[in-house]
């Protein structure tokens, strides 16, 4: 007789070890954490529990039977996880980037640990973080999606890592290069390359949230990006050019999903609303009646280029450049929402 998960809560325990997890990469359901864990030994044919070796074991969240061994089942409690949010519009201008550099700082102000991922080669979320310098390829997620090509000649089993964040106003950054367009073309050599970018971020410990900035664009990049994360925000103008976009937009998400079965769209962020405007009022009022039933629409990030064209020369996010203002609020308005969408009601 084998025992199932749904036994042990029947079992009595004899004892509790708090552990760190660290999840291996591809094993069961996105995320890895770090919370206390009660393992427990199981004879065959018997509920007599022993103590077992206290060693870390790669686990899968939040029950399995470990290094394929049918008597030894962990039970994880309060286990956290990191979210890994995609912002993705193949169109360039829909102010993307400053919203994920803006939503990113707010969320580190209210206490999550959070890491932005520069994945554009023109780097302007690094550049508007105010990172301009000394910025290097071994820098950028590289090395965490490609092996090198003295490995690969010695047949040497991959060791990619993300390397060392820079911190910047309160988050850490994996800033981008110029270089970095070369993985348009390498990865198309790798196998199931396209999966490395999610593998990597789920090595990462410590930190609540990774948002990651594509490139606006449908090439290889994006598609590392988006495949990457466990949900995808798309910002989405409310004029034309947004409602036109659409379609593309929620085409490629369905595409990626191929990959990440898992992925789906937590949250439309209206941007460069202008509501002295009939077209932009009309529009908001198409997106919000069309896309309520798919995720949850924002409140609009109003067109405000002084605040946010100053923020981007200062290099720093809006709120840190015009804290209390207009745009300030409206960021913090669309941070509580997204985190509402992810977590559920702000208590």
């Amino acid at each position: 007789m084998d025992f199932k998960p749904r036994d042990v809560p029947a079992l009595r325990v004899q004892r509790s070890l708090p552990l760190r997890l660290r999840r291996t990469p591809g094993e069961g359901r996105s995320g890895s954490g770090v919370g206390e864990v009660e393992w427990v030994r199981i004879r065959r044919c018997s509920r007599q529990p022993i103590a077992p070796r206290a060693a870390p074991i790669p686990v899968v969240l939040p029950w399995v039977w470990v290094l394929g061994n049918p008597e030894l089942i962990v039970r994880t409690h309060g286990v956290h996880r990191v979210k890994v949010l995609t912002f993705f519009n193949h169109a360039g201008g829909v102010a993307k980037t400053s919203t994920v550099r803006d939503v990113g700082y707010v969320l580190g102000e209210l206490g999550k640990r959070v890491l932005l991922v520069d994945v554009d080669p023109q780097a302007n979320l690094t550049k508007w973080l105010g990172v301009e310098d000394d910025v290097e390829l071994e820098d950028t997620i590289y090395p965490g999606v490609i092996t090198s090509a003295a490995d690969e000649a010695d047949g040497i089993e991959p060791a990619l890592a993300l390397p060392a964040p820079r911190r910047v106003h309160g988050v850490d950054l994996l800033p981008s290069h110029l270089n970095l367009a070369i993985l348009e073309r390498e990865i198309l050599s790798v196998f199931m390359g396209v999966m490395r970018l999610r593998e990597a971020v789920r090595t990462l410990e410590g930190y609540d949230y990774v948002l990651i900035d594509p490139p606006p664009s449908l090439g290889q990049l994006s598609a590392l990006a988006v495949v990457a994360a466990d949900r995808v925000i798309v910002p989405l103008p409310t004029n034309r050019k947004g409602l036109d976009g659409l379609p593309t937009v929620m085409r490629m998400v369905r595409e990626y999903r191929k990959a990440a079965p898992a992925l789906d769209i937590a949250l439309f962020v209206l941007t460069q609303h202008d509501r002295r405007t009939r077209h932009d009022r009309e529009s908001r009022e198409v997106i919000e009646r069309q896309l309520t039933s798919v995720a949850p629409v924002s409140t609009p990030l109003n067109s405000r280029p002084a605040y946010y064209s100053d923020a981007q020369v200062q290099g720093m996010p809006v709120s840190v450049y015009a804290p209390g203002s207009e745009a300030d609020l409206e960021v913090r308005q669309v941070t509580a929402e997204l985190l509402e969408a992810l977590e559920g009601p702000l208590r």
